[in-house]
């Protein structure tokens, strides 16, 4: 991982059925399409709660809050650590306190993305049906943004990016603001994309449509391979890999839409 060479840079997305893997999407879709396991990771993801008081905070029993959370703890959002509760008139206790694991949500929105991803290739329609009205729910849930971008190489390979739309510009290095709109900063390693202060590219969401537009980098940007025209919007529809610069040092990313129309 991170060498810079696990996807070449004309890849496209190949899939191949594999039971074992929609089997445990499914799965992992099944645990988080509930409003109130999502309302309890939520409520942990700044700090660990024992039980009594996630139930407290979620308006819902002690129980029930027990049941969810062993879920999320089988699929593997979730960890526990020994630690004492609240005091009580009869003196304090310990308990198992709960917390996210770390980028814990952040593997929520990549699953989501690879779905995406790989969706034009599920065969079965029970199973395509099915996933679809989970990651629906998961989708509103989490309200993570219309769309969002997965690194694919180089030392942020597996970062999840939420795209919420606007323009979002995206470069390599320094802080500097662009035009006053939000941007994406990659890491310096990514000698091959223009700095951040130009920047390399744009991203776009306007009417409803999703665009990258290169402006005017030193070494372009590709979309499935192709190289786009400088200065004028490509549009995306989900599941493009997308190439800024060239060579080992630049970096591939797949976009992914998350939303759901209607």
């Amino acid at each position: 991982m991170g060498d810079g060479s696990a996807v070449p840079a004309s890849t496209t997305l190949a899939v191949t059925y594999d039971a074992d893997f929609f089997h445990d999407l499914s799965e992992l879709f099944e645990v988080l399409a509930n409003s109130q396991r999502l309302q309890i990771l939520k409520t942990i993801e700044r700090e660990s709660k024992d039980l009594r008081v996630i139930a407290k905070e979620t308006g819902s029993t002690y129980e029930n809050t027990k049941k969810h959370m062993y879920r999320l703890l089988s699929v593997g959002l979730v960890q526990r650590e020994a630690g004492f509760g609240q005091p009580t008139p009869r003196g304090v206790f310990p308990v198992w306190k709960f917390s996210l694991v770390p980028r814990a949500m952040d593997r929520v929105l990549g699953a989501l993305t690879v779905f995406h991803a790989i969706r034009p290739w599920i065969e079965d329609p029970a199973i395509r049906r099915r996933l679809d009205d989970l990651e629906k729910e998961i989708g509103i849930g989490i309200g993570k943004g219309k769309a969002a971008l997965m690194v694919l190489t180089g030392p942020e390979e597996g970062r999840i990016i939420p795209l919420s739309g606007g323009i979002t510009w995206i470069g390599r290095g320094g802080a500097s603001a662009h035009g006053g709109v939000s941007g994406i900063v990659l890491s310096p390693w990514y000698a091959s994309v223009t700095r951040i202060s130009r920047p390399h590219a744009e991203i776009i969401l306007e009417k409803g449509q999703w665009f990258i537009q290169d402006c005017d980098s030193t070494s372009g940007t590709s979309v499935n391979g192709v190289p786009i025209t400088g200065n004028s919007p490509y549009p995306l529809v989900g599941s493009e890999m997308l190439e800024l610069g060239k060579g080992p040092t630049s970096a591939r990313l797949v976009f992914v839409r998350v939303d759901h129309e209607g």
